[in-house]
Formats: structure tokens, sequence, C-alpha cells
């Protein structure tokens, strides 16, 4: 089997580009495809709501938005200092 891969390996190396841009895109797939599967395994089991009382939401999204965003600005448009030594 080890020199199955060995032997591939060696195959791939002394190809063309365009066969080694295909083997980097199959493999680039593989990989993200097995990472997203994890992902979905992962929020499948632990994105479960909590059964119990349901919290009021006191907060709204647009509030949070609002105050990241003069956050944002202040640190964008503030007064600048600047330090001469």
């Amino acid at each position: 089997m080890k020199d199955f891969f060995n032997d591939k390996l060696e195959e791939i190396r002394n190809s063309g580009r365009g066969k080694k841009m295909r083997w980097v895109a199959i493999m680039s797939a593989a990989t993200m495809t097995v990472i997203v599967a994890f992902w979905l395994f992962y929020l499948g089991k632990n994105g479960r709501p909590v059964q119990g009382e349901a919290v009021e939401e006191t907060v709204g999204k647009w509030e949070i938005f609002k105050s990241g965003f003069k956050i944002i600005t202040s640190k964008l448009f503030g007064p600048r200092t600047i330090n001469i030594e």
C-alpha cells in the first residue's frame, strides 16, 4: 500500500502542470468537504437549543449594531494624538 502511494506521488511529481493543478483542485475539494462535514456534525451535536424557560431579549439587534458602529467610527474619526520624542 505504501508503495502505491509513493508511486502515485512520483507520477504526479513527474507529470505536467495541468495534471498537478487537477490534483491540487481535487485534494482541496476533498479537504474542504471533510472540514464542512466535521463542522456540520459539530453544529448538529451542539447547536440544539436548551430546554427551559424562554429568556426575554432586552437588547435588540439594532441597538447592538448601533453601539458597535459608534465604537468603530469613534476609533476611526476620533481625536488623534501625536507623540514627539
